[in-house]
């Protein structure tokens, strides 16, 4: 299974966006999981330790907006 998760990015910090209904209808149809996870009140380590647990093949993040743009580092 691929975890998929909508998110968009304000002054450095990850937001959880609905997905559309197309996107929920795609999901339904092919091998994806349309996520929740609660980037208010869990790290980046508990996210890892939660994809393993969900036994995730894969997982993508789709960033709908401008966001930051690539990493620096």
């Amino acid at each position: 299974m691929i975890g998929l998760t909508v998110l968009s990015e304000s002054e450095g910090w990850l937001h959880q966006l609905d997905p559309t209904d197309a996107l929920t209808t795609f999901c339904e149809q092919h091998r994806f999981s349309m996520d929740r996870y609660d980037y208010d009140q869990h790290t980046f380590l508990d996210l890892l330790d939660y994809m393993e647990f969900q036994e995730f093949e894969h997982y993508l993040f789709v960033l709908r907006g401008p966001g930051s743009g690539p990493c620096d580092w």
